[in-house]
């Protein structure tokens, strides 16, 4: 098996499929409520926040037995004098031993997309998918993780395929790395890892937890008409 693929045999990949699709269910039939707390004008925080306790709510039912998180602090530490250097706090995980040794963590990063092209490099520099090459960072131990754009409607399904374009863009593929597919593309079409349920994947450089790999599914959400 290849360095780029080698992450896969500590991955229990059906199970992620599983937690990613109740994930999604539960945005849609949140979303649908058009509950005040739970629309497009609140803020990303709150949206995580509540979503993550409708999560912990129905988990059981659904057959998950792992912790939602959300918010959960770590901070990256100088070894010596274990003073703070970078702090870090993440939206929605989801974490289970059940398949020991195949631990399932897992790591959604939100971000709202909208019309301007900061919202675009929200999710793909920095604040966004740069958290996860972060020393110490999101996911520091996973090869893999998740990155969710909202977008408020299916009328604004363009920002989906702006974003796309974007991160095709030479500041992008500059800052992240990637490894191309099969077919010397960044983004992979249609989802290998998140079947009917992901966008697009992409893999990246990056060396921690024993892979020297990260992948990425990329979901997309939106609020009803």
């Amino acid at each position: 098996m290849s360095l780029k693929e080698a992450w896969r045999e500590a991955f229990p990949a059906e199970s992620a499929r599983k937690v990613v699709t109740y994930l999604l269910m539960s945005w849609t039939k949140t979303a649908t409520r058009k509950v005040p707390d739970f629309t497009w004008a609140v803020g990303e925080p709150d949206l995580t926040q509540t979503l993550t306790d409708v999560l912990r709510d129905g988990s059981r039912a659904e057959g998950l037995s792992g912790a939602w998180g959300s918010e959960g602090t770590s901070a990256d530490r100088d070894p010596v004098t274990l003073k703070k250097r970078k702090g870090f706090r993440t939206d929605i995980t989801y974490y289970s031993d059940r398949e020991y040794p195949k631990i399932l963590s897992l790591t959604f990063e939100w971000k709202k997309l909208k019309a301007d092209g900061n919202s675009r490099k929200a999710y793909w520099g920095p604040k966004g998918m740069g958290r996860f090459f972060d020393v110490g960072g999101y996911a520091h131990d996973a090869p893999f993780g998740l990155m969710v754009g909202i977008y408020e409607s299916t009328a604004q399904l363009e920002h989906v395929s702006a974003l796309k374009k974007a991160m095709n863009m030479d500041d992008a593929i500059g800052f992240l790395h990637y490894i191309p597919g099969g077919d010397g593309k960044h983004l992979r079409h249609p989802s290998v890892e998140m079947p009917g349920l992901a966008e697009f994947d992409t893999q990246h450089v990056r060396q921690s937890g024993g892979f020297e790999t990260f992948t990425f599914s990329h979901l997309f959400v939106c609020f009803p008409g």
